[in-house]
């Protein structure tokens, strides 16, 4: 795939998944509820058999923790691999990474306390900001695994057959 492609296809990703974020975060404290309540319905069903005593609201907590995590962790990740194709340097991809989603996990949290029925948390901020780190480190580490093994693929393929 050429550069441009590929420029095109990675920010195409990142944006997609930054509209999600934030069509998820301006919906109101009731359907907001109703989405993750639906998906913690669906968990629930396999969560119990290996953890019996916990009970639904508890698990519902859990997974709106963790999809606040998740939501982030995914952004970085793809951020990271967008902002790859501008620095040669892995730190600053990193540190350019961190530092605009790191902003856009926050601003996250403000766009929350704007819709009906929800507030704006700093433990929440955290979280998503924890997903941020997360995900770019997660970003560095499959791209130097993805560089061994591009070498060691070529190596391979430039081994003379016999």
């Amino acid at each position: 795939m050429n550069y441009k492609r590929c420029l095109v296809l990675r920010w195409a990703l990142v944006l997609i998944w930054l509209t999600i974020t934030a069509y998820l975060s301006q919906q109101s404290g009731v359907k907001s509820s109703a989405t993750s309540g639906m998906i913690a319905r669906l968990l629930f069903r396999v969560a119990r058999h290996f953890r019996p005593g916990i009970s639904f609201v508890t698990f519902h907590y859990l997974v709106r923790k963790c999809a606040h995590f998740g939501m982030h962790f995914v952004l970085a990740w793809l951020g990271y691999r967008a902002f790859s194709l501008f620095f040669d340097k892995r730190f600053y991809t990193l540190v350019a990474t961190i530092s605009l989603f790191g902003l856009a996990a926050v601003f996250d949290e403000l766009i929350q306390s704007g819709s009906p029925g929800r507030a704006m948390m700093l433990g929440d901020a955290m979280i998503n900001v924890s997903g941020v780190l997360c995900g770019a480190v997660v970003g560095v580490l499959s791209a130097a695994l993805f560089g061994v093994l591009k070498r060691l693929w070529g190596h391979l393929l430039s081994i003379p057959s016999s």
